[in-house]
């Protein structure tokens, strides 16, 4: 996909990944109407893969070759300072307010990006950091995605998008696989190897001819939008959206909300993504998914006859509890945004070292991970 993405920044990225952190805030605290947090971290992955893959192309169509060195440290500088933060806040609460709390078990899975597999294989209930299983899931694909993508643009008598799909096929038909044996829900869930193809569904996006995805974005986008609307709100396909298949179609469905964003960005709907509160929140959803988590489960669950207690008092309490959470989660985003990673952010995109051109910046600066 050239067409949009290698001449403007995608307009309205950044605001249907605002719309999914914020999906997965509300299902995270148990008080709204919105369950379908699952299809949220969906989202994500599609972007992920769609915006790195992009990236990653690029540079080979420019150079015939993908630096490892600098995509490592990209990733490394962008991720690792505010992830650094969060862990060692947590750290300093589990020490002071929760010692009961195995501080090992909390922050080294999430440090070494392995919490899905803890998940996975039940090896702790992880209390504050339990949600970083999904970046654990990126960044195991970001740590093989630049080798296999030079063999996959290498192959003269296949085109790269036909690979991708066969590799996403492969992932949903192992996932079909485990599942009726005595494997855990979990562990189809979190694995690696069982949730990746959402990650590829986006990848294969951005290998498409720009025609297709223009095709795709214009026939399917309002079939994507509605699907994933129910996906958040009707509990059947809320319950769909988690079996083994329904992964893969929520990612098709967010594919072709991305698709209709990146071939069209004056049609409303990327009009109505752009909005700039969204598309604010949005640059700053790494930092906010890092942090509402361990938020609500102090604020709602942790302490929550206390916390209940003070706003049993007004009529809407859920209400209540519900902004509480999400404006002290977004004081302590605010905070990792403009005192680590927008500075952090900027020496990347300025160092001479890194030599970042004009489309890698626009696209780097996207390329946030939840």
């Amino acid at each position: 996909m050239r067409e949009k993405t290698t001449k403007n920044r995608i307009k309205g990225v950044d605001g249907l990944r605002a719309i999914s952190v914020l999906v997965v805030f509300a299902h995270h605290t148990g008080l709204t109407p919105i369950h379908g947090g699952g299809a949220g971290v969906d989202i994500f992955f599609v972007l992920s893969g769609f915006l790195i893959t992009n990236i990653l192309k690029n540079e080979f169509d420019s150079n015939k070759r993908i630096s490892f060195v600098n995509f490592y440290a990209r990733r490394t500088w962008r991720l690792l300072p505010a992830l650094g933060i969060f862990l060692l806040s947590v750290w300093l609460y589990c020490l002071i307010f929760q010692p009961s709390v195995n501080v090992s078990w909390e922050i080294l899975p999430s440090m070494f990006y392995l919490m899905n597999w803890v998940r996975a294989f039940d090896l702790y209930d992880a209390q504050l950091t339990a949600h970083t299983w999904s970046l654990s899931i990126e960044e195991q694909f970001y740590l093989i995605w630049p080798a296999v993508l030079i063999v996959v643009l290498r192959l003269r008598r296949i085109h790269p998008a036909i690979t991708i799909a066969l590799l996403a096929a492969a992932v949903t038909s192992w996932r079909m696989i485990l599942e009726p044996g005595s494997v855990g829900s979990a562990r189809i869930y979190m694995g690696f190897d069982t949730h990746s193809d959402g990650i590829l569904v986006g990848s294969l996006l951005a290998l498409l001819p720009a025609k297709i995805v223009r095709k795709i974005g214009d026939y399917c986008w309002w079939m994507g939008a509605s699907y994933l609307l129910a996906c958040f709100l009707v509990p059947y396909f809320i319950d769909f959206a988690t079996t083994n298949v329904g992964y893969t179609v929520t990612a098709l469905a967010a594919a072709a909300i991305v698709a209709k964003l990146a071939s069209d960005p004056d049609a409303p709907i990327t009009n109505l993504f752009d909005f700039k509160v969204l598309a604010w929140l949005g640059k700053l959803s790494y930092g906010f998914y890092l942090w509402h988590y361990p938020v609500i489960k102090i604020l709602v669950y942790s302490e929550y006859e206390i916390f209940g207690a003070f706003f049993s008092r007004f009529r809407y309490a859920p209400v209540l509890i519900v902004v509480t959470c999400f404006v002290v989660t977004l004081i302590l985003t605010t905070i990792s945004w403009y005192v680590v990673e927008s500075p952090l952010l900027k020496t990347l995109q300025n160092s001479k070292k890194q030599k970042l051109d004009d489309t890698e910046r626009r696209l780097e600066s996207q390329t946030t991970s939840t």
